[in-house]
């Protein structure tokens, strides 16, 4: 297969997660570009600000508010989804404050990482291990969350 992995099957419940991180997975996508282009890491880190501000801190707090309720049984898991968004805090917060091509890099691998542990372990879990009514719940939840992407006005990974 010429792209990889294929993709996960989701159910619905989970899809506007999925939907999400296409989003996120784009994001860190264009500051690889504009890191490989050699743009300037300010221009990158005002994209880092932006796009914190206007989706990756309320999906994080969305997930973080309807998926640990469904962790109540695997410590692990939910242990290691809030310690990656607190490693992806951290990043954003370092990259507004000092613009840094390391700090890019680190969380261009931070969310991608995560992603991949949401997507493939922690998604499967509760599919499997959550009831039936609790997975209704969730749809409820997160149909009524949906938002419509915001759009950055300095495409620095097209140049």
């Amino acid at each position: 297969m010429p792209f990889g992995n294929p993709p996960v099957k989701r159910g619905k419940e989970l899809m506007p997660f999925s939907t999400e991180h296409y989003e996120n997975l784009l994001f860190v996508g264009r500051i690889r570009q504009g890191l490989e282009n050699k743009t300037d890491a300010v221009r990158i880190s005002a994209f880092v600000n932006w796009f914190w501000q206007t989706q990756l801190a309320s999906h994080m707090a969305k997930e973080e508010a309807v998926l640990l309720p469904l962790l109540t049984q695997n410590k692990a898991l939910k242990e290691q989804l809030l310690n990656e968004h607190a490693a992806i805090r951290f990043l954003v917060r370092e990259i507004h404050h000092a613009s840094s091509v390391e700090f890019l890099h680190k969380l261009v691998q931070v969310i991608s990482n995560h992603i991949r542990f949401e997507e493939q372990v922690l998604f499967k879990y509760i599919e499997v291990s959550a009831t039936a009514k609790e997975l209704r719940e969730l749809e409820i939840k997160l149909a009524h969350e949906q938002g419509q992407p915001a759009v950055w006005q300095d495409p620095f990974w097209a140049e």
